[in-house]
């Protein structure tokens, strides 16, 4: 898959019989054009991606078979206990830096720059303890709803440590993005990776039991975090000078109303998000019990997998639009979505076919028989996932051009269709269920930012907006 990717970018990045000729003009006048510029990044990150979804898989595939069904659902419940009260206080701050980063450095105010650095650091620290907290006060209640067992609090509690371990991962990881460190990013990502795996694999081992296999998933969160923040940090100094921390907030007291409207904007949508998609095995935990969520996340897991190379054109595209809606180029804008839809459907039609024909053999072939039941779910998720893919660039877009609040609308929506719709589907149909419910609200929350983002390219390139 991902050399089939990269063959696609290459076609479409050569001008030929593609919409538009951005890069090709770009390259002859012997500068780097947007297109070219993200491509090239976006490889970095797959090169990256792809290392880490082959370790993923890897280790997933250790978990699951050493745990079985049960246990392995249970894990995978605690674990997404744990994100899921800790994104109720997230901002999202990597597309926060990189949005108002780009858009000071765009302006060459490197004083600004160094505010918003220092702010985005210091928010979102300030922010982990709260969520620290909050996880601690409700992992008795968690174990009893939604892993269905008491005695399994002690889970949620060890592993929110994760949550004070990535204080400042988003940051960290919107500094290395913003400023083009997409290589070091990817290296530094892939060997927290092998870290994790190697932790893994000594304590399936070892014991094969729970709980050296949730300390061993800890240690490799972790690491992978310092290593980002280390070379973030030392991106900032290089950037803007060893004092760049002594610059006062104040450099951002004319921006305090857009930057606070951003923040909470993609604080709430993010929150909405979790009812959506991110807390699904917690759904599935309460309604239908622990075997159930095993299942659905080898499923998803699965497709996650498989469709890494667009979440990588989304951390990149996101840089390079926010770049040219800060310089106003809305003709570049255009041109960029238009070759990036094309690529990532070539891209979602590959996979698809691939999953369809073979995503039964695969879960058998590395997670054994018991597995199985999760294949009707793979085949349904792929439809609202596929189209998702297809329109990856909608919500980066929608942050770029400034319209956050639209995206919140869009999530709010979605959200409330999912919390009407979640008990009688799931109840009724299980895993099965759930992944179709998941598609349609895809298909629904998609189409409306997609048709938005048009709508207001339409409107700036007339001179409306």
């Amino acid at each position: 898959m991902l050399t089939y990717l990269q063959f696609m970018t290459r076609r479409f990045a050569s001008g030929a019989r593609s919409p538009g000729s951005l890069l090709a003009r770009s390259s002859a006048a012997g500068q780097e054009g947007p297109l070219q510029r993200m491509l090239r990044n976006t490889l970095w990150l797959l090169g990256s991606k792809g290392s880490n979804s082959v370790l993923g898989v890897a280790q997933e595939v250790l978990i699951a078979r050493a745990l079985g069904v049960e246990h392995y659902g249970l894990l995978g419940v605690a674990i997404t206990f744990v994100s899921v009260t800790n994104r109720l206080t997230a901002f999202r701050m990597n597309e926060f830096v990189v949005k108002f980063v780009s858009e000071s450095e765009a302006e060459k105010r490197p004083e600004r720059t160094a505010a918003l650095v220092k702010l985005a650091l210091l928010a979102e620290a300030a922010m982990s303890l709260p969520a620290f907290v909050l996880t601690l006060l409700l992992a008795s209640l968690g174990a009893r709803w939604f892993l269905r067992s008491p005695d399994s609090a002690s889970l949620i509690v060890v592993y929110s440590f994760v949550i004070l371990g990535n204080a400042v991962l988003e940051s960290s990881q919107g500094i290395l993005q913003v400023f083009g460190r997409f290589r070091r990013q990817s290296i530094l990502a892939t060997t927290g990776r092998l870290i994790s795996l190697v932790a893994v694999a000594a304590a399936v081992g070892l014991s094969g039991r729970l709980w050296p296999i949730l300390v061993a998933l800890l240690v490799g969160n972790l690491a992978t975090s310092a290593l980002l923040l280390d070379a973030a940090l030392r991106e900032v100094r290089v950037r803007l000078g060893a004092s760049w921390w002594r610059v006062p907030l104040g450099r951002l007291r004319n921006r305090r109303r857009a930057i606070w409207r951003f923040c909470l904007s993609t604080n709430v949508s993010s929150t909405l998000s979790l009812v959506t998609r991110d807390a699904d095995l917690l759904w599935l935990g309460l309604l239908r019990g622990a075997a159930a969520a095993g299942h659905f996340k080898i499923a998803s897991t699965l497709l996650s997998a498989a469709m890494l190379p667009i979440k990588s054109l989304v951390r990149t595209s996101y840089v390079e639009l926010s770049h040219a809606t800060a310089r106003r180029a809305w003709p570049t804008v255009r041109s960029l979505l238009r070759r990036l839809t094309w690529i990532a459907g070539a891209y979602a039609a590959a996979v698809a076919g691939v999953l369809v024909l073979a995503g039964r053999q695969l879960i058998g072939l590395l997670y054994g028989e018991p597995f199985l039941p999760a294949t009707a779910a793979l085949h349904l998720l792929l439809i609202g996932a596929g189209f998702s893919a297809i329109f990856f660039w909608s919500r980066p877009a929608l942050l770029a051009l400034d319209r956050p609040g639209y995206a919140l609308k869009v999530n709010g929506l979605v959200a409330s269709l999912k919390l009407l719709a979640v008990y009688p589907v799931v109840t009724r149909y299980g895993i099965a269920g759930n992944a179709a419910l998941l598609s349609a609200l895809y298909l629904i929350g998609v189409s409306l930012s997609v048709r938005k983002v048009h709508s207001e390219l339409s409107a700036r390139e007339a001179g409306t907006a």
